[in-house]
């Protein structure tokens, strides 16, 4: 990327277009602002077709989670993961992996699949558990 940058003029950048999303903003700024009291929990879920290419488990994080990853660490901070589990679907290229990240006082979830038949609509969302409120997003 640098290299590309330096050969263009221009600035390169990470597509990490989430946080711009107005839906994923109007979470952030609940959660900054304690409009709802503390977030307890938040469940972030991305599910698509095989329609973009290698979506395996070598693959489907820098691919599909990558801008639910990048959220979370804008939520909570920087935050190493708890737990990952992930599986192979039954084709090449398609699986689902989970990612969990707990601290002290919140718990965060990601979820990403490959797995949906061909007509499954391209799916994002979120589940967000505050001491006075539940906010959702699909």
């Amino acid at each position: 990327m640098k290299h590309a940058e330096e050969q263009s003029g221009k600035s390169v950048l990470v597509n990490q277009f989430i946080k711009f999303e107005p839906s994923y903003q109007y979470l952030y700024e609940s959660v900054a602002q304690k409009k709802y009291g503390r977030l307890l929990k938040v469940r972030l879920l991305g599910e698509t077709a095989p329609l973009w290419g290698d979506l395996g488990l070598g693959t489907i994080t820098t691919n599909l989670m990558i801008h639910d990853l990048d959220f979370i660490s804008w939520l909570l901070g920087a935050t190493a993961p708890s737990g990952v589990w992930g599986s192979q679907g039954a084709q090449e290229g398609q699986a689902v992996v989970e990612a969990i990240f707990n601290k002290p006082n919140v718990s965060a979830q990601v979820i990403a699949s490959s797995l949906m038949p061909a007509a499954y609509p391209f799916t994002v969302g979120y589940e967000a558990y505050f001491e006075r409120a539940k906010l959702e997003f699909h």
